[in-house]
């Protein structure tokens, strides 16, 4: 078939071809529209943020309505969403009841166990010797804390995974100087004169310093919630930026208190780890919420105010579910054996942030598709109930 027979039923992407003549708009012969009975190919709808150009392959028109009623209907209840509908918006009663149930168990596992805070943030220091044979730990315990009057020693054991150098920690809620520590390695180097005891490491903060440490890193998350909020307000001010920063806050802050509620469940001292494994579900859990933010602007330029807000957000969380389930299937993975190496070879320092944020990236997929976008439902809908216009001055803004 020759070029100037071929009658194609996609707009070219880069424009015309090279041997194909320009034609102005004004010289365009538009045919007229198809009779009610002429045939047309079934063509499937699809959404992908761009509406596709679809050409009547028999006759070379675009009909104005390429789908049946019966699948516009379909399509506008939200019967097809590329193969996937779950009604997310419908349950989200039930997504806020499992969160706050889940919160109020972590708090009072919090309040009946107590919070276990390090030394980076209490003040205190950790000691480490290096030793051979074997070491009676009680016996370590009940000679540092009579070396060091009000010292209240834990003490534990730990290997070097490089040459699996055996390590006798101890830690104290209490700053040592330096001749405290001399007099404390004295005594447990005449106690245990056969375990060549040797100074491996130590760790001395004061408790001032350990408050001002806390303040600071609780700066710096509240800060990057701050900013966070400012980013999304800007970025979807089209269609309600303010409501979308600050429910996707809510998830953000819903996800850093479960953190917090593993920590506390695990038994794991909260410290700069915390911090980290804080910092870094803020920014993979916005990550995931942007993305349905995305498709919510781009789903509501092309349906405009033709379905209800509710509608638009529970579409476009659909067509975002797949990728949300991926990726954090493959974090999750790529963490779980991060967490195992630091089991195996006894790296607790590794384990206290693998563990937690574990349990971070499965809470942020889970805010991201069951809180952030139907709290901003119930936003909107709080708000039209006083103002039936609020949803179409929100997009006009």
């Amino acid at each position: 078939m020759s070029d100037k027979h071929r009658k194609d039923n996609v707009t070219p992407l880069f424009g015309h071809r090279k041997d194909e003549p320009k034609v102005r708009e004004s010289e365009i012969d538009v045919p007229d529209a198809p009779a009610a009975d002429t045939p047309r190919q079934d063509i499937h709808r699809r959404h992908h943020g761009v509406a596709p150009t679809i050409m009547d392959m028999a006759s070379g028109n675009r009909p104005a309505n390429p789908f049946s009623p019966q699948e516009a209907n379909a399509d506008e209840k939200g019967a097809i969403y590329n193969g996937l509908h779950m009604d997310f918006i419908g349950k989200r009663r039930i997504f806020y009841t499992i969160s706050i149930v889940v919160i109020v168990i972590g708090i009072l596992v919090s309040a009946i166990f107590g919070v276990k805070l390090d030394i980076q943030f209490k003040g205190g220091a950790i000691i480490q010797y290096s030793y051979t044979g074997k070491i009676d730990l009680p016996v370590a315990q009940a000679l540092a804390n009579k070396t060091i009057a009000g010292g209240d020693f834990t003490v534990q054991t730990d290997k070097v995974p490089a040459n699996h150098e055996q390590i006798l920690v101890l830690q104290t809620t209490k700053a040592l100087t330096d001749t405290q520590q001399a007099t404390l390695f004295n005594a447990l180097g005449k106690q245990f004169s056969t375990s060549s005891l040797k100074k491996f490491a130590s760790n001395d903060v004061s408790p001032q310093t350990g408050r001002l440490f806390f303040m600071q890193s609780i700066g710096a998350v509240l800060l990057a919630a701050l900013l966070i909020v400012l980013y999304i307000w800007i970025r979807f001010r089209h269609i309600g930026g303010l409501p979308a920063g600050l429910t996707a806050l809510v998830a953000l802050l819903h996800d850093v208190v479960i953190a917090f509620v593993a920590f506390s469940i695990f038994r794991i001292p909260i410290n700069d780890n915390f911090v980290a494994v804080a910092l870094t579900i803020l920014g993979y859990s916005i990550n995931d919420t942007i993305v349905v933010y995305d498709r919510i602007r781009e789903n509501r330029g092309l349906f405009g105010h033709s379905i209800h807000f509710k509608e638009i957000v529970n579409r476009s969380i659909n067509q975002s579910f797949t990728r949300s389930i991926n990726t954090t299937l493959v974090t999750f993975l790529a963490i779980a054996t991060v967490c195992v190496f630091s089991l195996v070879f006894h790296l607790d320092s590794i384990r206290s942030f693998a563990l937690p944020m574990m349990v971070g990236v499965v809470t942020g997929c889970y805010s991201t598709i069951c809180i952030a976008g139907p709290l901003w439902v119930s936003w909107v809908e709080h708000r039209e109930k006083k103002d039936p216009a609020y949803s179409k001055r929100m997009t006009a803004q």
